[in-house]
């Protein structure tokens, strides 16, 4: 079964007009979560995040925090629109459909 947690976390400093996301990386595939991080006034967050499926127990999975700029935003958005009507996120690949991003944060944790 997916193991879902809420990630919690502070942001300061963004620049005007760049969105943050948070991405897992599992082996080399990449999958933006649910939608841009929302921001309180005071730059505090929390978004549920899926580590993977059913098969996946003892897999490595890194949690990171992106900084996406427009074109990177609208890609994420897209992948997620896309899954949502076909039932189906497939990985994507750095070097393919995976945007340049700015990593921001990170955190690796082994699934049980």
């Amino acid at each position: 079964m997916p193991i879902e947690v809420t990630a919690i976390g502070t942001a300061k400093n963004i620049p005007e007009g760049a969105r943050l996301w948070l991405v897992v990386k599992v082996g080399n595939g990449y999958y933006p979560q649910i939608g841009a991080l929302t921001l309180l006034p005071n730059g505090e967050w929390s978004q549920p995040v899926l580590f993977g499926g059913p098969n996946d127990g003892g897999k490595t999975f890194m949690l990171m925090a992106v900084q996406a700029d427009s074109a990177a935003h609208q890609r994420f958005d897209q992948w997620i629109r896309d899954g949502r009507a076909t039932g189906n996120f497939p990985a994507m690949e750095e070097g393919g459909e995976y945007p340049t991003v700015k990593p921001l944060a990170a955190v690796t944790l082994i699934r049980s």
